[in-house]
């Protein structure tokens, strides 16, 4: 249901792009182009709307996981690599201390390829609904 959420956000979002394909594993056809493509879920621009090459932009990269502490900081620290416009983690907050969006954040800040304008959306599941936190270097 995450997966389809991004699709159908990223879909709205990006309305009108040429060469846009959405990249996931386990999510029906009408929702994204192709299968996973390095992080759970990707919005992809093609230059000459041919996919796969050549690949003019990395609109969003997004991780959802749902295991253990070190498997949340495992996957988010993925985003850290990726050159997207927006990079968003959904997670199980439940499985993690309070100080999840202050690790979260250190991470990116000790990350020496972190740039000026990067951003970070973050979404941990609290046991009943979602508390979401933003950040931007």
């Amino acid at each position: 249901m995450v997966k389809i959420a991004l699709c159908c956000a990223v879909r709205a979002a990006t309305v009108g792009t040429n060469g846009l394909f959405i990249c996931t594993n386990g999510v029906d056809g009408q929702y994204a182009e192709g299968r996973e493509w390095l992080y759970d879920v990707a919005c992809l621009q093609y230059a000459d709307e041919e996919f796969p090459f050549p690949l003019a932009r990395g609109y969003m990269a997004a991780e959802c996981e749902w295991g253990r502490e070190q498997s949340v900081f495992d996957d988010f620290q993925k985003l850290l690599v990726a050159r997207a416009d927006v990079r968003i983690m959904v997670f199980d907050g439940t499985c993690i201390g309070d100080d999840k969006f202050v690790v979260m954040e250190s991470l990116i800040q000790g990350y020496r390829h972190t740039q000026t304008g990067d951003s970070y959306l973050l979404a941990a599941w609290s046991g009943n609904e979602f508390e979401y936190h933003v950040i931007r270097t």
